[in-house]
C-alpha cells in the first residue's frame, strides 16, 4: 500500500511539474551588430565564433565577412550562423569555398557596402541574395557554376565595377532593376551569354569594357551612351556581327583590341573614333572584309598591329594617322594586297615596319618607288 501510495504521489508530481511556467527555460536572443571584419578561413573557426557568440544574433556587420582560406579551397561548408545577417559595412566575399554550395543564409540581407566578391566557389544559384537591392562596391561574380542569377533581380544599386565570368548565363536579365549608372569597369566574359538587353545603363564615359567569349549577336542599346572609354576589348565572339550599339565612341583612352570576332566583317560603327592612347590590335578577324570606317582616326599613340584577318583586301581606313615612333605589324592576312593608305607613315622615317604572310608584302624600295599595292 504504501508503495503504491508513493508512486501516485511520484506520478502526480511529475503531472504538476510538467504543467509549471516554463517561462523561465525561454532562451533569448540577443540581436547585435559586429563592428569591425569577421575574416574565416576554415569551418573550425566559424564553429568556435559560433559558441563565443550563442544566443546572439548578428544583424549588422561593420566591417567586411570573408570565407577565404587564402588557398586553393576550404572546408568551409556551414555559414547558417550569419542567418538574421541584414547589413555588410564592407566586402562579402565568399572565395575559393567548393562546399559552399547555398547562400539562403543571407535572405535577411539588403545591403552591402563595399563589394560583393564570389570566386570558384560551389554555388549553383544566387537565391539566397533575393533582398539585396544595395551594393556600394562592386559586383564580382567569376569561375563559378552557377546555373541562374535570379536571386539579384531586386537589386536596385551597383556602385562600381560589374565583372561576370560565368559560363552557363545566357542573359542579364537579373538586372533589370537596376538604377544605378555604370561608368567603371564592365567585364563579360560569359560563354553561353546570347543578350545583354539586362545590361543597367551605362555612362558616356567608362573606364574598361571587355566583353570575351559570348554568343552575343548585337550589343545591347544602353551601349550607345558610350562616347570615351578607357579600354576597349571584343575578344572571341564568335556571332558577334552588328556592333551599331558603339557608334558613338569619340576616343579610347588605352588600347583598342577587336581579336577573333568571325562574323564582323567592317569596322563601320567606328565611324566617330579620333583617337586611341595605347594599341590598334585587330587580330584573327576572319570575316573582316574592311577598315574603312577609321577613317577619322587621325591619332594612335602606341603600335598598330593587324593580323590573321583571311578576308581583309586593304588598309584604307588608317590614311589620316598621324606619323610618329611606333612598331606597325601586318602579318598574315593572306588577301591583303592594298598598302597604300600607309605611305605616310612609311615616308616619315619614324616606323618600324614588319610586313610578311600577306598577298603582297611591300618592301621599302616598292614603298619608294610608288607601288603599294598589287
Amino acid at each position: 500500500m504504501k508503495t503504491n501510495k508513493l508512486l501516485k504521489l511520484l506520478i502526480i508530481f511529475t503531472i504538476l511539474t510538467s504543467c509549471q511556467d516554463n517561462s523561465d527555460n525561454i532562451i533569448e536572443i540577443e540581436e547585435i551588430v559586429h563592428a569591425g571584419d569577421l575574416i574565416f578561413k576554415n569551418q573550425l573557426e566559424i564553429d568556435e565564433f559560433i559558441l563565443e557568440n550563442e544566443n546572439k544574433e548578428i544583424i549588422e556587420i561593420t566591417g567586411s565577412l570573408i570565407f577565404d582560406s587564402g588557398l586553393s579551397n576550404s572546408d568551409i561548408f556551414n555559414i547558417d550562423t550569419f542567418r538574421g545577417l541584414k547589413r555588410v559595412g564592407g566586402d562579402l566575399k565568399i572565395i575559393n569555398n567548393s562546399f559552399i554550395s547555398d547562400i539562403g543564409t543571407f535572405e535577411s540581407l539588403t545591403e552591402i557596402g563595399g563589394n560583393l566578391d564570389i570566386f570558384d566557389s560551389g554555388l549553383r544559384n544566387l537565391n539566397g541574395l533575393i533582398n539585396l537591392n544595395n551594393i556600394g562596391g562592386s559586383l564580382l561574380i567569376q569561375h563559378c557554376s552557377i546555373g541562374n542569377i535570379e536571386g539579384l533581380r531586386n537589386l536596385k544599386n551597383i556602385g562600381n565595377d560589374l565583372i561576370l565570368k560565368l559560363p552557363n548565363i545566357e542573359n542579364l536579365d537579373s538586372f533589370k532593376s537596376v538604377n544605378s549608372i555604370l561608368s567603371n569597369l564592365i567585364v563579360l566574359e560569359m560563354e553561353n551569354l546570347k543578350n545583354i538587353d539586362g545590361l543597367p545603363e551605362v555612362s558616356t564615359q567608362l573606364k574598361v569594357l571587355i566583353i570575351s567569349q559570348t554568343k552575343l549577336v548585337n550589343l545591347n542599346s544602353t551601349l550607345s551612351n558610350l562616347k570615351d572609354v578607357g579600354l576597349l576589348e571584343l575578344i572571341n565572339n564568335d556571332d558577334l556581327s552588328d556592333l551599331s550599339a558603339l557608334n558613338n565612341i569619340e576616343s579610347i583612352d588605352s588600347n583598342l583590341s577587336i581579336r577573333g570576332n568571325d562574323k564582323i566583317s567592317n569596322l563601320n560603327n567606328f565611324n566617330k573614333l579620333t583617337e586611341i592612347g595605347g594599341d590598334l590590335d585587330i587580330f584573327g578577324n576572319i570575316n573582316l572584309q574592311e577598315i574603312g570606317g577609321l577613317l577619322n582616326l587621325d591619332k594612335v599613340d602606341k603600335n598598330i598591329y593587324i593580323k590573321y584577318n583571311d578576308e581583309l583586301k586593304s588598309l584604307d581606313g588608317l590614311n589620316n594617322i598621324e606619323s610618329k615612333q611606333r612598331r606597325i605589324e601586318l602579318i598574315d592576312n593572306y588577301k591583303l594586297d592594298d598598302f597604300c593608305s600607309l605611305y605616310n607613315q612609311y615616308n616619315s622615317g619614324l616606323v618600324f615596319f614588319d610586313i610578311r604572310g600577306n598577298l603582297y608584302n611591300p618592301n621599302p624600295s616598292d614603298f619608294s618607288d610608288g607601288n603599294c599595292k598589287i
